[in-house]
Protein backbone atom coordinates (compact mmCIF):
# COMPACT_ATOMS: atom_id res chain seq x y z
CA UNK A 1 0.00 0.00 0.00
CA UNK A 2 1.23 3.80 -0.54
CA UNK A 3 2.25 5.99 1.92
CA UNK A 4 1.62 9.55 1.76
CA UNK A 5 3.48 11.94 2.93
CA UNK A 6 2.78 14.07 5.76
CA UNK A 7 1.60 17.66 3.31
CA UNK A 8 -0.32 15.11 0.99
CA UNK A 9 -2.22 13.98 3.92
CA UNK A 10 -3.22 17.56 5.13
CA UNK A 11 -4.41 18.66 1.55
CA UNK A 12 -6.49 14.79 1.25
CA UNK A 13 -7.94 15.52 4.80
CA UNK A 14 -8.91 18.92 3.58
CA UNK A 15 -10.62 17.42 0.91
CA UNK A 16 -8.54 19.45 -1.64
CA UNK A 17 -8.81 17.74 -5.41
CA UNK A 18 -6.17 16.32 -6.91
CA UNK A 19 -5.08 15.06 -10.39
CA UNK A 20 -1.96 12.36 -10.71
CA UNK A 21 1.20 13.74 -13.14
CA UNK A 22 3.36 10.93 -13.94
CA UNK A 23 6.76 11.55 -14.75
CA UNK A 24 9.60 8.98 -16.70
CA UNK A 25 13.39 9.98 -16.07
CA UNK A 26 15.50 7.59 -18.21
CA UNK A 27 19.73 7.55 -17.86
CA UNK A 28 20.88 6.58 -21.58
CA UNK A 29 24.39 6.73 -23.01
CA UNK A 30 25.76 8.61 -25.87
CA UNK A 31 26.22 5.83 -28.24
CA UNK A 32 30.47 7.14 -29.27
CA UNK A 33 31.61 8.43 -26.09
CA UNK A 34 29.12 6.24 -23.80
CA UNK A 35 28.97 8.96 -21.49
CA UNK A 36 25.23 8.97 -19.34
CA UNK A 37 22.82 11.49 -20.53
CA UNK A 38 19.19 11.96 -18.52
CA UNK A 39 15.70 12.35 -20.21
CA UNK A 40 12.92 13.23 -18.10
CA UNK A 41 9.05 13.31 -19.57
CA UNK A 42 6.31 14.56 -17.86
CA UNK A 43 2.19 13.88 -18.66
CA UNK A 44 1.42 17.30 -18.38
CA UNK A 45 0.85 20.02 -21.48
CA UNK A 46 3.85 22.07 -21.04
CA UNK A 47 7.47 21.58 -20.31
CA UNK A 48 8.64 22.60 -16.71
CA UNK A 49 10.99 22.41 -13.81
CA UNK A 50 10.45 19.93 -11.00
CA UNK A 51 12.01 19.67 -7.52
CA UNK A 52 12.35 15.75 -6.97
CA UNK A 53 14.25 13.19 -4.92
CA UNK A 54 17.75 11.51 -6.47
CA UNK A 55 17.32 8.11 -5.93
CA UNK A 56 20.76 7.85 -5.64
CA UNK A 57 21.68 10.46 -2.89
CA UNK A 58 18.00 10.83 -1.41
CA UNK A 59 18.72 14.54 -2.13
CA UNK A 60 16.53 16.77 -3.47
CA UNK A 61 17.44 18.30 -7.13
CA UNK A 62 15.77 20.20 -9.97
CA UNK A 63 15.33 18.69 -13.68
CA UNK A 64 13.74 19.62 -16.76
CA UNK A 65 10.82 17.33 -17.77
CA UNK A 66 9.50 17.42 -21.45
CA UNK A 67 5.67 17.63 -21.84
CA UNK A 68 3.58 18.22 -24.78
CA UNK A 69 2.31 14.55 -24.70
CA UNK A 70 5.82 13.25 -25.02
CA UNK A 71 3.67 10.26 -22.56
CA UNK A 72 0.77 8.24 -24.05
CA UNK A 73 0.11 5.87 -21.79
CA UNK A 74 0.96 3.83 -18.85
CA UNK A 75 -0.20 0.39 -17.48
CA UNK A 76 -1.38 0.62 -14.00
CA UNK A 77 1.68 0.53 -11.72
CA UNK A 78 1.20 -3.10 -9.44
CA UNK A 79 2.88 -3.33 -6.19
CA UNK A 80 3.51 -6.43 -4.72
CA UNK A 81 5.52 -7.85 -1.87
CA UNK A 82 8.22 -10.23 -1.92
CA UNK A 83 10.97 -10.63 -4.45
CA UNK A 84 8.71 -11.04 -7.37
CA UNK A 85 9.72 -9.27 -10.88
CA UNK A 86 6.71 -7.47 -12.98
CA UNK A 87 7.66 -5.57 -15.50
CA UNK A 88 6.02 -2.12 -16.36
CA UNK A 89 4.58 -1.09 -19.51
CA UNK A 90 3.98 2.12 -21.11
CA UNK A 91 3.78 4.10 -24.70
CA UNK A 92 6.13 7.07 -25.69
CA UNK A 93 5.04 9.54 -28.48
CA UNK A 94 6.85 9.04 -31.58
CA UNK A 95 6.22 12.10 -32.80
CA UNK A 96 7.32 14.05 -29.98
CA UNK A 97 10.96 15.33 -30.81
CA UNK A 98 12.85 15.05 -26.83
CA UNK A 99 11.54 11.30 -27.14
CA UNK A 100 12.70 10.38 -31.06
CA UNK A 101 16.22 12.37 -30.26
CA UNK A 102 16.37 10.16 -27.27
CA UNK A 103 15.78 6.82 -28.67
CA UNK A 104 16.96 7.11 -32.27
CA UNK A 105 19.86 9.53 -31.37
CA UNK A 106 21.13 7.02 -27.73
CA UNK A 107 22.17 4.02 -27.16
CA UNK A 108 18.54 2.99 -24.57
CA UNK A 109 19.72 -0.87 -23.85
CA UNK A 110 19.54 -1.39 -20.16
CA UNK A 111 18.78 2.53 -19.81
CA UNK A 112 17.59 3.17 -16.26
CA UNK A 113 14.56 4.44 -15.66
CA UNK A 114 12.65 6.15 -13.02
CA UNK A 115 9.25 6.49 -12.47
CA UNK A 116 7.75 9.35 -9.88
CA UNK A 117 4.36 9.95 -9.25
CA UNK A 118 2.96 13.61 -8.46
CA UNK A 119 -0.07 14.96 -7.00
CA UNK A 120 -0.84 18.14 -8.81
CA UNK A 121 -3.54 20.54 -7.09
CA UNK A 122 -6.60 20.92 -9.27
CA UNK A 123 -7.28 24.60 -8.55
CA UNK A 124 -3.30 26.14 -9.15
CA UNK A 125 -1.89 23.25 -10.76
CA UNK A 126 1.06 23.07 -8.55
CA UNK A 127 2.43 20.31 -7.31
CA UNK A 128 1.91 19.32 -3.58
CA UNK A 129 4.58 17.80 -2.54
CA UNK A 130 8.45 17.07 -3.74
CA UNK A 131 7.56 13.47 -6.42
CA UNK A 132 9.28 10.45 -5.08
CA UNK A 133 10.29 7.09 -7.25
CA UNK A 134 7.34 4.54 -6.98
CA UNK A 135 8.53 2.19 -9.43
CA UNK A 136 12.77 2.02 -11.10
CA UNK A 137 14.22 -0.91 -13.40
CA UNK A 138 16.20 -1.03 -16.86
CA UNK A 139 14.71 -1.04 -19.96
CA UNK A 140 14.07 -4.45 -21.44
CA UNK A 141 12.46 -3.57 -24.85
CA UNK A 142 11.87 -0.87 -26.84
CA UNK A 143 9.26 -1.45 -29.84
CA UNK A 144 7.78 0.99 -32.61
CA UNK A 145 4.17 0.70 -33.15
CA UNK A 146 2.83 2.46 -36.33
CA UNK A 147 -1.03 2.94 -36.54
CA UNK A 148 -2.27 1.61 -40.25
CA UNK A 149 -2.86 4.27 -43.10
CA UNK A 150 -6.02 5.46 -43.89
CA UNK A 151 -7.50 7.20 -47.34
CA UNK A 152 -9.22 9.40 -45.03
CA UNK A 153 -6.34 11.07 -42.41
CA UNK A 154 -5.05 14.25 -43.11
CA UNK A 155 -1.77 13.76 -42.01
CA UNK A 156 1.47 10.98 -41.24
CA UNK A 157 -0.09 7.65 -39.38
CA UNK A 158 0.53 8.08 -35.79
CA UNK A 159 3.40 6.50 -34.54
CA UNK A 160 4.31 5.68 -31.09
CA UNK A 161 7.24 3.13 -28.90
CA UNK A 162 6.21 0.63 -26.67
CA UNK A 163 8.71 0.75 -23.65
CA UNK A 164 8.69 -2.24 -21.09
CA UNK A 165 10.71 -1.82 -18.13
CA UNK A 166 11.98 -4.67 -16.18
CA UNK A 167 11.64 -4.12 -12.35
CA UNK A 168 15.40 -3.03 -10.39
CA UNK A 169 15.09 -6.15 -8.58
CA UNK A 170 16.23 -8.15 -11.91
CA UNK A 171 19.64 -6.26 -11.09
CA UNK A 172 20.61 -9.67 -9.03
CA UNK A 173 20.47 -11.18 -12.47
CA UNK A 174 21.80 -8.86 -15.24
CA UNK A 175 25.02 -7.57 -15.57
CA UNK A 176 25.55 -4.17 -14.93
CA UNK A 177 25.03 -1.46 -17.57
CA UNK A 178 27.88 0.60 -16.71
CA UNK A 179 30.32 -1.86 -17.18
CA UNK A 180 29.33 -2.60 -21.32
CA UNK A 181 31.83 0.82 -22.12
CA UNK A 182 35.20 0.95 -24.21
CA UNK A 183 36.79 2.41 -20.96
CA UNK A 184 35.56 -0.59 -18.44
CA UNK A 185 37.14 -2.78 -21.09
CA UNK A 186 40.64 -0.94 -21.22
CA UNK A 187 40.65 -0.38 -17.40
CA UNK A 188 40.12 -4.65 -17.06
CA UNK A 189 42.80 -6.09 -19.69
CA UNK A 190 43.16 -3.36 -22.33
CA UNK A 191 40.79 -5.35 -24.78
CA UNK A 192 38.19 -3.40 -26.99
CA UNK A 193 35.37 -5.86 -27.06
CA UNK A 194 32.85 -2.94 -25.70
CA UNK A 195 34.18 -0.53 -28.16
CA UNK A 196 31.56 -0.45 -30.95
CA UNK A 197 28.64 -2.04 -29.15
CA UNK A 198 26.87 1.14 -29.24
CA UNK A 199 26.79 1.42 -33.32
CA UNK A 200 27.47 -2.31 -34.20
CA UNK A 201 23.76 -2.60 -34.98
CA UNK A 202 23.83 -0.17 -37.29
CA UNK A 203 26.30 -1.42 -39.62
CA UNK A 204 25.09 -2.95 -42.84
CA UNK A 205 27.25 -6.57 -43.01
CA UNK A 206 27.25 -8.83 -46.14
CA UNK A 207 27.53 -12.53 -45.29
CA UNK A 208 26.69 -15.76 -46.42
CA UNK A 209 28.68 -18.67 -48.26
CA UNK A 210 30.65 -18.44 -51.58
CA UNK A 211 30.48 -21.33 -53.75
CA UNK A 212 34.35 -23.50 -53.67
CA UNK A 213 36.66 -22.47 -56.33
CA UNK A 214 38.17 -25.43 -57.51
CA UNK A 215 39.02 -28.74 -55.89
CA UNK A 216 40.79 -27.07 -53.57
CA UNK A 217 37.81 -25.37 -52.10
CA UNK A 218 39.60 -22.07 -51.62
CA UNK A 219 36.01 -19.79 -51.14
CA UNK A 220 34.50 -18.83 -48.02
CA UNK A 221 32.50 -21.17 -46.31
CA UNK A 222 32.51 -25.37 -45.44
CA UNK A 223 29.77 -26.07 -47.31
CA UNK A 224 27.82 -27.08 -43.54
CA UNK A 225 31.09 -28.90 -42.78
CA UNK A 226 33.97 -28.89 -40.15
CA UNK A 227 36.97 -27.93 -41.22
CA UNK A 228 38.78 -29.80 -38.49
CA UNK A 229 36.79 -32.91 -39.04
CA UNK A 230 38.52 -35.84 -40.62
CA UNK A 231 37.09 -36.72 -44.16
CA UNK A 232 35.61 -39.95 -43.06
CA UNK A 233 34.20 -40.91 -47.12
CA UNK A 234 30.42 -40.68 -47.65
CA UNK A 235 27.68 -41.53 -45.57
CA UNK A 236 24.19 -41.55 -45.92
CA UNK A 237 21.92 -43.50 -48.31
CA UNK A 238 22.85 -43.60 -52.58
Amino acid sequence: MKTYSNALANYRGALREFYQVDLLSFRVRDRSTGDPRWFHFSSRDEDETINVIDQATGAEEFRDYFGGGSIVSLDPLIRSEGTGIRNFTFVLSGTSDPVLDMIQGYDCRDAIVEYRIGEGEDSTGLLVDTPVVEFDGFVDTIDREDAALSLDAQGPADSNFKVSVVSHIATLQRANPDMRSPEIGQERSGDDIFLYTAEANTWTILWGKEGRKGAGGDGHGSDGRDRRSPDLGGWGRD
